[in-house]
């Protein structure tokens, strides 16, 4: 099942990947007919007058240059097209007729310019890197398509935010970043920009390279991936809506597929139900100190000081009173004192699966749920003789749920 955050993620490369090919023209050109009508009120005329007198700029760029469909442009225009009437007519009326133009081919511009201004920057743009005049203007305008594709990229870069995880962010930026330039969408390209900042400044000091640019690579790929169908179907998606339908559909499945494809594989462990300090270090980076401190001052920065107390209580209590010979590294972290504190703190959630995906992310959950699926930690008796049986210690220390699952494990270990 996917959880909210893959959802988002996958959902902001498809849109993303949709708006940069052929699928994107063809919502685009239905979208304009749907809500871009023609113009119906005094305002409309009003604020298209210049265009309609003079066709400056022509289709592609007269949002930019005749100076009456920047939000201040468009307002002056309405304001003067009655004598009489009120401001909120007025700004109803400039409003309306901007959400209209929002959804045009070419939407809305992010700044004006004068023809002669527009003129310059568009050859010295064309002439420094070789881009098309075509997508200089694209890239001065956001029409709906683009808008809606960067808002996912911003939840995709919350997300990623809010579990601490730069390798997501890395892969989001490599996604954002070659669709946004792809479809000349300004805003996929800033939002690129940010999570790419976002995740240098979350990023461990001192991590290796390899990880980070793996996931850049993976974002790249996959949204890469999805354009190549999307631009290769083009025809066939503008033939009509169930084509463009089933072409969306191919892309969703090219990238979703390259990302799980280049997904790093979750570490596997043969014998033990433990988490990894670096794990749990990794996704408290932002509350944790500069410094590298012990495990169990992590655990106690995220889970508080009580837990901390408890589990190595528990831990060697056990390891002393049985004679047990339990990896008791400060490495490690079993994964049932997580459930136990995390229902005792979080009883709203339903289940610490959930919680821990929450709190810590995805990738740290997916490992936690594996872990748990294997057999609980081997512990191998001692010679020494003990004034209490094995299994009333455990029963006692750690309750009857904890005592039947290492009961469980003994029996079914047969080096014992």
């Amino acid at each position: 099942m996917l959880t909210s955050t893959n959802a988002v993620f996958n959902g902001s490369l498809v849109s993303n990947a949709i708006e940069a090919c052929g699928p994107g023209a063809t919502l685009e050109t239905i979208l304009a007919h749907l809500i871009n009508t023609p113009n119906s009120s005094v305002y409309d005329r009003a604020i298209d007058a210049v265009y309609n007198s003079t066709h400056v700029g022509g289709s592609l760029t007269h949002h930019i240059v005749d100076g009456h469909h920047g939000f201040l442009g468009a307002f002056e225009a309405a304001s003067n097209a009655l004598p009489n009437d009120s401001l909120p007519q007025e700004v109803c009326g400039t409003a309306v007729h901007l959400y209209k133009d929002l959804f045009s081919k070419m939407g809305l511009p992010l700044t004006t310019m004068t023809p002669g201004e527009y003129r310059g920057f568009s050859d010295w743009l064309a002439g420094t890197f070789g881009v098309s005049k075509h997508w200089v203007a694209d890239l001065m305008q956001v029409n709906g398509m683009e808008l809606f594709a960067a808002a996912l990229g911003s939840a995709a870069i919350f997300f990623g935010l809010n579990h601490i995880d730069a390798l997501q962010l890395f892969e989001i930026a490599g996604s954002l970043g070659i669709a946004g330039l792809v479809a000349g969408n300004p805003l996929s390209i800033i939002c690129g920009a940010l999570s790419l900042v976002l995740a240098w400044r979350i990023r461990k000091s001192g991590q290796e390279w390899s990880p980070a640019m793996l996931a850049f690579s993976r974002g790249l790929a996959a949204t890469g991936g999805a354009i190549a169908v999307g631009s290769v179907l083009a025809g066939f998606a503008a033939t009509g809506v169930v084509p463009a339908i089933i072409t969306v559909g191919l892309m969703a499945v090219t990238g979703v597929t390259i990302r799980n494809f280049m997904g790093k594989p979750l570490p596997k462990i043969d014998s033990s139900s433990v988490l990894s300090a670096d794990v749990i270090r990794e996704a408290c980076l932002k509350k944790l100190p500069s410094e590298e401190p012990a495990s169990k001052k992590i655990i106690a920065e995220w889970l508080g000081q009580d837990f901390a107390d408890e589990y190595s209580r528990k831990v060697n209590s056990i390891a002393d009173k049985t004679g047990d010979v339990i990896d008791i590294t400060t490495e490690v972290i079993d994964t049932r004192l997580i459930d136990r504190i995390m229902n005792r703190q979080w009883k709203a959630f339903s289940s610490p699966d959930e919680i821990v995906g929450d709190i810590f992310g995805e990738r740290f959950a997916e490992e936690y749920r594996q872990f748990k699926a294997v057999t609980f930690p081997h512990m191998e008796l001692a010679t020494s003789p003990v004034t209490q049986s094995t299994e009333d210690i455990v029963r006692k220390e750690m309750g009857d749920d904890f005592a039947n699952e290492y009961l469980r494990s003994r029996k079914g270990d047969s080096s014992l």
